[in-house]
């Protein structure tokens, strides 16, 4: 479980940039929470 949530359900795996995914992902679901 911990393994899931440090790579956020598999999005910090996804080719090519990880990072970007990952950041995208986020920035998203942090426009989710504010609105």
């Amino acid at each position: 479980m911990s393994r899931l949530i440090s790579i956020f359900f598999g999005v910090g795996l996804l080719r090519p940039a990880p990072g970007t995914w990952a950041s995208a992902v986020a920035l998203v679901l942090g426009m989710l929470l504010l609105h």
